[in-house]
């Protein structure tokens, strides 16, 4: 297999494999669990780590997104307008789509908020107040995230997109690079105290990090090449801080560090034996579908829990959370996954394509950027 086939095919497995983490990771916050259930929920989740998930979606974007615009030859101002415009088209009408359909099952469906004393303040605390027509409209317009809470990470998407094509033309040399970088890292801290720009500043730089993974000194990865012991020792490293870190405090930084490598890994060393379970063709086909997974899985994991707490006594749910966690969890899976290869046939392809027309025809361009679940291009056979 080709370095470049082998490369694509595993960004798209490992963007799956992420989208069925954030699902795993939902589907055991449903259910209250203390005692030992706690602890092996507490296991549960930092395997299957949600927050991290959603980190690997930012980092892969600013990967795929700056190789995109690195190849594109168009003058600055019309390459910019088709990179957004195919932004919109990527992200928007599957986003519509869910959002249409989430209204309309809290309008017509009252198991939506089921009173359980096994449901878990994850579950309680959503979806309190009614919907109405101004709800809708902030939703749409990533004001507000009640309707589907996974959507905040699409207005990260949307701001990093809009942003990356400016880092890009400020990156023209090594030190421009690493000021850019720093300045986009110590901003999350200088906004801390203020909060003026919510929690974009702790997620735009995960999008830069990924745009600079390509530009990683040739150097080091010659070292890392020759001495495959230090690669393999830092891959377990970073496997590690990911792992660890639900246990404390969900600091964004070193799981950032350690996603990064191992993303760069994954790029830089594309027949890397370590990485061969990304080959399985089921993680490559949640890669194609995991944006309307994403997206989809949510609303569908929080109505199978409602139907769980009103069809199964809270007693009996308490005494066996992790059991019942793991079944809302391959319920909602599959019927999420049944739901998103329709959005991904019948509303993802039909926008990727119009996407893809308004592409000059000079422009070689063969990754696309994308939010989660975008499938990279050009087609890999």
């Amino acid at each position: 297999m080709q370095p470049e086939k082998h490369f694509l095919h595993r960004l798209e497995s490992l963007r799956g494999l992420a989208a069925l983490c954030v699902a795993i990771h939902h589907s055991l916050f449903m259910i209250v669990a203390i005692g030992l259930a706690g602890t092996i929920n507490r296991g549960l989740l930092s395997v299957f780590y949600g927050r991290g998930a959603v980190i690997c979606f930012f980092v892969l974007s600013g990967l795929v997104l700056g190789e995109s615009l690195k190849r594109n030859r168009q003058n600055v101002i019309p390459g910019c307008l088709h990179f957004y415009t195919r932004r919109f088209l990527r992200i928007y009408p599957p986003f519509i789509v869910c959002l249409l359909i989430c209204t309309m099952i809290l309008l017509a469906f009252n198991f939506w908020k089921m009173d359980s004393l096994a449901a878990s303040q994850s579950y309680s605390t959503k979806y309190v107040d009614r919907t109405s027509l101004n709800n809708v409209f902030k939703n749409l317009c990533l004001f507000e995230y009640d309707l589907n809470p996974v959507t905040w990470s699409l207005a990260v998407e949307m701001i990093g997109s809009f942003l990356l094509p400016l880092f890009h033309l400020m990156s023209g040399t090594v030190v421009s690079r690493g000021a850019l970088f720093v300045c986009l890292f110590l901003f999350q801290f200088l906004d801390s105290a203020t909060r003026v720009f919510g929690d974009l500043p702790i997620y735009l730089w995960m999008f830069y990090l990924g745009y600079l993974i390509p530009l990683f000194p040739a150097c080091l990865l010659k070292f890392l090449g020759r001495q495959r012991i230090a690669l393999l020792v830092l891959l377990s490293a970073a496997v590690l801080v990911f792992a660890s870190t639900s246990h404390f405090g969900n600091h964004t930084i070193p799981c950032s560090i350690a996603l990064g490598f191992m993303i760069l890994a994954i790029f830089h060393f594309p027949n890397e034996r370590v990485f061969s379970f990304l080959d399985h063709n089921t993680l490559r086909f949640y890669g194609r579908i995991s944006y309307s997974f994403y997206l989809f899985h949510w609303p569908i994991v929080y109505s199978f829990a409602g139907l769980m707490f009103w069809a199964v006594p809270y007693k009996v749910l308490i005494n066996g959370p992790i059991v019942f966690s793991i079944a809302l969890a391959f319920l909602s899976i599959g019927l999420a996954t049944v739901v998103a290869m329709f959005s991904y046939n019948y509303v993802e392809k039909p926008c990727i394509s119009w996407g893809k027309r308004l592409r000059h025809r000079k422009d070689p361009g063969s990754l696309t950027g994308e939010p989660p679940g975008e499938r990279q291009s050009p087609k890999v056979s």
